[in-house]
């Protein structure tokens, strides 16, 4: 049975990969002078939006993070929402009694960003952002099942890509890898060997269901 579940954010909560991407491309242009393309700004993904700038963009990098934040507001108004189904999901939780929590690699301002333009603002008990020098996902899930004073063993960590699966197996948590996401590598997820593999919110929903114990 599951006594917690943590969700990453961006292409698992939502799919708002892309408004990352683009508000990344949009400020390194400004402040570096060159566009770089998508697959050149997930490479650079780890650390928060903050770390990410300041390797690139060197001196200027917290202007630059300021214009990240302006471009990424500007440009999640084109997803509004949650995946569909995922509303649902945390309406089963929270029927259950079973606490959620986010953990993600994104600076605390976007991640707020995100929360508020989703309608998701205040759903989850704990949020922990990213760290400017890179992935801490793994001390971040310890630090919430230690709060919520439940053995890892029954706490998941759901997300869409490798090393969140990575990060839960530190982490010793069950790692569920969720490949709704139309940028999601389903193969590459099955082989990071989560406990558990998701292609749907549905069978994700299911999945709750009968972890928790409702219907």
């Amino acid at each position: 049975m599951l006594d917690g579940v943590i969700f990453d954010l961006d292409g698992t909560l939502a799919d708002t990969l892309g408004v990352c991407i683009e508000a990344f491309q949009n400020a390194i242009e400004v402040h570096v002078g060159n566009r770089p393309t998508p697959a050149e700004v997930v490479e650079l993904f780890g650390p928060t939006e903050e770390g990410v700038l300041r390797t690139v963009v060197g001196s200027e990098w917290e202007l630059a993070v300021e214009t990240f934040l302006t471009e990424y507001g500007r440009l999640h108004a084109s997803v509004p929402a949650p995946f569909p189904g995922i509303q649902s999901v945390l309406d089963r939780l929270a029927g259950a009694g079973v606490p959620a929590a986010v953990v993600t690699g994104k600076g605390p301002r976007s991640a707020g960003i995100s929360l508020e333009v989703l309608g998701l603002e205040g759903v989850f008990e704990f949020v922990e952002a990213g760290s400017i020098d890179g992935v801490v996902k793994a001390e971040k899930i310890t630090r919430i099942a230690d709060r919520w004073g439940i053995p890892a063993t029954s706490v998941a960590y759901v997300g869409d890509h490798p090393h969140d699966t990575r990060e839960a197996h530190k982490a010793g948590v069950i790692a569920v890898a969720a490949a709704w996401s139309p940028q999601a590598d389903a193969e590459a997820l099955r082989g990071s060997d989560p406990e558990e593999f998701f292609d749907s919110v549905t069978a994700f929903e299911t999945w709750i269901e009968a972890s928790v114990g409702v219907g």
